[in-house]
């Protein structure tokens, strides 16, 4: 499946396309946003109004460009979806193409949208992370109690242990939102953990239809997907004993902030998230009371004023609510990372010290392991036919398809009773091919290495490259090659962590190439967590088991890492702000290794692994106010106008134009030509020590000369606030992106950022 997305995300960076899918699965292969076109004449198409308050005046208006749109009162009703009133103006409706050209017409509509269809992007990745259950961060900040959590979603499975409210105090007197009724759920489902469900589906509704019998008797914060499921429980599930899948991974699954409330908005069905429902979510998320949100969704980059879930971060930012996101699974390529504006904390994925690896064992006795996930266990001491794919191809085919062992390929007869060796495919159906033909296991040949353990409805085992032609060689030179397929171990510190995932989506940020993106990276690499038991474990036809955790992998199993961890810290320091608890994520992370990761690692990773050690007491944080944020979307060129509508309010454009670069983000980074000079500033604020003195540290980037004025600061009760000034000169030999890094330290704390250079990218999209 990765090996489509690569070829995929090939095409798309050629035309400047890029899209984030929820987490990595077998035959899943939509790695590219999809345009939520209807087959119909009528699309569904967001309009953004100018602000009129109150509220009341704000709907007439919207009424009012219906009527003149469409005519009558009848046709307005039926066309409208939402109604957006928090924050922003504007509504979704179903229009044909005429009408929304007419819209665009109304001197009371700024833009309409063509609505888009985004897509969905653990018991060692915790105890790898640091985090302790009887001393540190969790039980001093009591684990994350009373931070409410949203999560944007597949919904829930409120049945879990994971999400059982066994001693927890009653829901905050703060949350205002609410646990709907709906087939299959309703105000019981909820508890003093989940404290609130609701659902989404009018934008996809109106370019699907109905929903299927999947969903079972119509819409429902129900999670049939299992996606919600493992995110929420990842971020804040209880501690849960002897989890596991089928008897993998065991141990104790936790979330980041067991104690922490979450709140449920389900927005993505079977087919994706459509961005009005999601829009909707936050338009009701930022009045319920939350205190951090979390997306695991992306779609292709855009301005972030055509952007929904930029428009709808930004407005949660007003509201003092934290959006943690994913980055996207379209890597390693340069530039597709997604959620992209600067107040998001964007999430990338990377390993932990444990792989799951099933051996293949052959005749003569050699051994090869496998990244896979394989609960099945073949009869003890027996050895197996082994046949590869492409020696045994179907009349009319030859070697060339059948070594991939896709549907009609093979000669079933030969198949029957064998082991057949198959060349992995774009979309990963052979495990099905191999049971309808009567074989008994699979090995794959993974031709890119992959680090991810997918599970298979046989006996199966996925090795790399070498491996798989030296399984072939066997193959070759025996008369009757034999082979078994042992069950999945888990193996600890056998292979360098972290690493950053194959799959994890890097920068440069194609919006704005001076806001380094992702801005960190978390455990994303095969993490159990809480799953639907309505949910398949694997896509096969013939795969009938039900689990209650499962394993999988994605930006998406990242994201809720960092969320758990923001509720820690927003439970400690309950008065901070969504940028400063950002900047004590990001400025106390640990840089990964470079001899493993690269000298460019820094667009894979940002400011490094989330590490729980430090960052409840950063010392000092980089903060940002609204203000900061409208200044930035003037320095890149947005008119008074856009600005009012995107930010809601009557802001206004600073007469001297401010720099991108001087927006107080926890990183530097720095594009243009090869030989340059910038200045740089940013402000500091001290949450440590009323007293304090830190002095700075550099490490220059290759062909890059940092320098700092002060290199002291001092703190006390009157100057809690210091600035200082980044001269950044370049000398660089080629068009690398080369990074170094800026500290602050008093001894007793290092405030750290990444400070990058590099040309501009040639991906970037123009305003």
């Amino acid at each position: 499946m990765v090996k489509l997305c690569i070829l995929l995300s090939l095409f798309l960076l050629v035309v400047l396309l890029r899209g984030g899918e929820g987490y990595m699965s077998r035959r899943r292969i939509p790695c590219h946003e999809i345009l939520a076109t209807q087959n119909t004449e009528k699309s569904l198409y967001i309009i953004y109004m100018e602000d009129a308050t109150p509220t009341d005046q704000a709907k007439l208006s919207q009424k009012n460009a219906l009527l003149q749109v469409l005519g009558s009162e009848v046709a307005a009703e039926k066309s409208i979806i939402y109604t957006y009133d928090r924050g922003f103006r504007g509504f979704a409706a179903l229009l044909s193409a005429e009408e929304a050209e007419m819209m665009r017409s109304l001197s009371s509509v700024i833009f309409v949208v063509l609505s888009r269809l985004l897509e969905v992007q653990t018991t060692a990745s915790y105890s790898y992370l640091g985090f302790k259950t009887l001393e540190g961060v969790w039980p001093e900040s009591n684990y994350g109690n009373d931070t409410i959590v949203g999560l944007l979603d597949t919904g829930i499975w409120p049945e879990s242990e994971s999400f059982d409210d066994y001693g927890m105090s009653p829901v905050p007197a703060t949350w205002k939102g609410r646990c709907v009724e709906a087939p299959g759920f309703g105000p019981e489902k909820c508890n003093r953990k989940i404290i609130g469900a609701r659902y989404y589906d009018k934008g996809y509704r109106a370019l699907y239809g109905p929903l299927t019998s999947k969903h079972m008797n119509g819409s429902s914060p129900r999670d049939f997907e299992g996606h919600g499921s493992h995110t929420a429980s990842t971020a804040v599930g209880r501690r849960v004993v002897n989890a596991s899948l089928l008897g993998l991974a065991q141990g104790i699954a936790t979330g980041g902030a067991p104690l922490a409330r979450l709140a449920v908005y389900k927005v993505c069905w079977s087919q994706g998230c459509s961005d009005a429902d999601i829009l909707a979510a936050f338009n009701d998320a930022v009045e319920d009371g939350v205190d951090i949100l979390s997306l695991s969704i992306g779609g292709n980059p855009a301005d972030y004023q055509y952007d929904s879930i930029a428009i709808g971060a930004f407005h949660a930012a007003r509201k003092g609510i934290l959006v943690v996101a994913s980055a996207g699974n379209d890597g390693p390529f340069e530039g597709s990372v997604l959620n992209i504006s600067p107040w998001f904390l964007t999430v990338a994925a990377g390993s932990i010290n444990r792989q799951f690896l099933a051996k293949v064992v052959l005749g003569n006795g050699d051994i090869y392991q496998g990244t896979t996930i394989n609960t099945f266990t073949m009869e003890p001491g027996k050895m197996y036919p082994l046949v590869y794919g492409g020696d045994i191809p179907a009349q009319n085919f030859t070697s060339d398809s059948s070594r991939f062992c896709s549907y009609g390929t093979l000669d079933k007869e030969v198949v029957k009773g064998k082991i057949v060796v198959c060349f992995s495919s774009f979309i990963d159906e052979n495990d099905d091919v191999i049971y309808e033909a009567g074989g008994v296991g699979l090995i794959t040949m993974d031709e890119l290495e992959e680090q991810i353990a997918f599970p298979f409805s046989i006996p199966a085992s996925s090795v790399d490259l070498i491996s798989g032609y030296q399984i072939l060689r066997y193959i070759n030179t025996t008369k009757a090659p034999t082979a078994r397929i042992e069950r999945t171990e888990t193996i600890f510190n056998a292979a360098p962590a972290p690493v950053v995932a194959s799959f994890s989506s890097i920068g440069p940020n194609i919006i704005t190439p001076d806001i380094l993106k992702p801005d960190m990276i978390a455990p994303g690499l095969d993490i159990l967590a809480a799953w639907s038991p309505l949910a398949p474990l694997t896509p096969s036809l013939y795969d009938t088991r039900k689990v209650k955790y499962n394993i999988i992998s994605g930006t998406s199993m990242s994201c809720p890492h960092i969320t758990g961890a923001a509720a820690v810290i927003k439970s400690l320091h309950p008065d901070w702000s969504p940028a400063a608890i950002k900047s004590a994520l990001m400025t106390t992370a640990t840089p990964l290794n470079q001899s493993i990761n690269g000298d460019n690692m820094g667009l894979a990773t940002g400011s490094g692994m989330v590490n729980p050690a430090s960052f409840t007491d950063p010392g000092l944080v980089y903060d940002i106010i609204l203000q900061d944020y409208t200044n930035f979307l003037c320095s890149i060129g947005y008119t008074t106008k856009q600005l009012q509508l995107f930010a809601g309010d009557k802001s206004v454009c600073p007469k001297l134009t401010p720099k991108v670069q001087d927006l107080n983000y926890p990183s530097i980074m720095v594009t243009g030509n090869r030989t340059m000079s910038q200045t740089v500033t940013r402000t500091l604020s001290n949450v440590g020590p009323e007293i304090s003195t830190y002095t700075v540290s550099v490490t220059n980037p290759r062909g890059v000369r940092i320098i700092v004025s002060p290199a002291t600061l001092s703190f006390n009760a009157t100057n809690k606030k210091r600035k200082f000034a980044v001269y950044i000169k370049t000398a660089r030999r080629n068009d690398d992106y080369v990074f170094g890094s800026l500290t602050w330290s008093d001894g007793a704390h290092s405030v750290r950022i990444p400070v990058g250079a590099g040309p501009r990218s040639p991906y970037e999209l123009k305003r």
